[in-house]
């Protein structure tokens, strides 16, 4: 059996367009395996008894760091592992989603405005609230973009009321998103791949944390893990990285009409095994988020991407140190004409004697300054910080003056590139949860849970300043304005 894509009522949407669609996912693993491995920076048994532990980031270091040594006097390394990426992205998703926001109806009628406001609380609350638009936040910025799916609780069954209705993640490792072909900024259809016989990826359900999953887990991780006890297959979701096997995969197909899932068969043969309508007719219940817009591309720009380069470089030149420092800030000597030298420690009290007038100790070795080498290493932070516009005081680390601490515009403009990087961020981000709260208005509408008009969908999002509240600044501006009243001057 082939797909049966004729319930979609899309021309582009083809079998060939799926499979070429599915081909580039998985051409593309080892890049979401790379990106994803730099911000985890996962730690690994080395196991070959020199050190405790290894950590991802090492791929990135030269061979004459990492290879083994070549006689046995030679001991490893020194290996050192600065993950400047990781705090970098933390810090940009605190200022993006660090305080609540508040999403606002449009509607004309301020009972149905609130009305509104309060099912959409509601229904994100139930789907995870601000827990779920962090894990959304990380996958976006490892990977550029991340996409958000509403469903019901219980595929095929009626929505009676609105917690019956959920959104869930789906994270670039299985989100395969089809652009239309006439215009890249809309999707015909969003594909879901779930790889067979491999646990979690901690991007769906629990979050990107990478916890297993429970056994109730999401809606689709219970369908997917039902149909497998069924179909006698198993239904887990793959890690990021891990080589997809074609046999048992499952693949859900979502347009704007209904949702399909398939199984691969052990022959490559695709089976439809489950078909339900969509909530809302005509509204495609996916919606791709970009971390960046990049032009004529539905992806979006990762912050980890441009990092790896410069975070290669740091961790090399902290190793060269290290080892540098290594053998230099020990002292060494050398001794000429001294009986039992070698017998004798080296330390405070110690008394050598000797007959010979030609005796000497020479002392060599000790730490050395390099200043071309510390000036590298901060160019490369300073590089770091221009490229991710995340200074180290963005996140609390304040290693200079800043001008006059208790002055709101000196930290503003000292962040100046963050605020105004998140303010970018804030209407990608922003425009794909506002479409999300309109596709679940719409499946509330077809329901009969909620009516409502195209008109009374619309929202939009009151942000928090991601500053500390300027209580100073409206302090001295409350005095400026009674001095000037003491002191007769008119205010307008």
């Amino acid at each position: 059996m082939a797909f049966e894509l004729k319930v979609h009522q899309r021309n582009g949407l083809t079998a060939d367009v799926v499979a070429a669609a599915v081909r580039g996912h998985r051409a593309g693993e080892h890049r979401r395996e790379l990106l994803w491995s730099y911000w985890r920076n996962e730690m690994t048994e080395s196991g070959d008894g020199t050190r405790g532990v290894r950590v991802s980031q090492e791929r990135g270091l030269p061979a004459r760091l990492t290879r083994p040594a070549t006689t046995p006097m030679a001991g490893p390394r020194e290996i050192v592992v600065e993950n400047d990426i990781a705090w970098r992205i933390g810090t940009m998703i605190d200022f993006l989603f660090g305080k609540p926001l508040r999403i606002a109806s449009t509607a004309a009628d301020r009972a149905t405005a609130e009305r509104i406001e309060r099912v959409l609380e509601e229904v994100w609350r139930v789907s995870g609230g601000m827990g779920l638009l962090h894990d959304a936040a990380v996958l976006g910025h490892v990977f550029g973009n991340v996409a958000m799916v509403v469903q019901a609780v219980d595929p095929g069954e009626a929505v009676a009321r609105a917690t019956d209705v959920r959104v869930r993640i789906v994270p670039p490792q299985r989100a395969v998103p089809i652009a239309s072909t006439e215009d890249y900024r809309q999707l015909d259809a969003m594909l879901i791949v779930h790889e067979s016989g491999i646990a979690g990826d901690g991007a769906s359900g629990q979050g990107a944390s990478g916890a297993e999953p429970s056994e109730g887990g999401s809606v689709a991780e219970r369908l997917l893990r039902a149909l497998g006890r069924k179909l006698g297959v198993s239904a887990g979701v793959s890690e990021p990285g891990a080589v997809p096997e074609a046999a048992g995969t499952m693949l859900e197909v979502i347009s704007a009409q209904a949702t399909q899932l398939y199984r691969v068969g052990e022959r490559g043969e695709v089976v439809l095994v489950e078909e339900t309508p969509a909530l809302s007719p005509g509204q495609l219940p996916a919606v791709l988020m970009q971390n960046v817009t990049v032009p004529l591309s539905v992806g979006g720009l990762s912050e980890v991407e441009p990092l790896i380069p410069l975070q290669n470089e740091l961790n090399t030149r902290l190793s060269d140190r290290a080892n540098r420092v290594t053998l230099q800030c020990f002292k060494m000597y050398l001794a000429k004409g001294i009986e039992g030298f070698d017998k004798v420690p080296v330390m405070p009290g110690t008394v050598w004697y000797t007959e010979n007038q030609l005796a000497s100790i020479e002392a060599f070795g000790g730490d050395a300054a390099n200043p071309s080498e510390e000036t590298h290493i901060d160019e490369i932070r300073e590089a770091m910080d221009k490229i991710s516009a995340t200074p180290p005081l963005a996140a609390g680390v304040v290693r200079s003056k800043i001008g006059n601490l208790t002055s709101e515009n000196a930290l503003k403009v000292t962040l100046q590139g963050i605020l105004s990087r998140t303010a970018r961020k804030r209407l990608t981000y922003g425009r794909g949860l506002a479409e999300v709260c309109r596709v679940i208005l719409s499946a509330l509408n077809n329901a009969g849970v909620l009516e409502t008009t195209e008109q009374e969908r619309r929202v939009e999002l009151l942000w928090p300043d991601p500053l500390p509240e300027q209580q100073g600044a409206a302090r001295d501006a409350g005095q400026a304005v009674r001095v000037a009243e003491e002191r007769g001057f008119e205010i307008r």
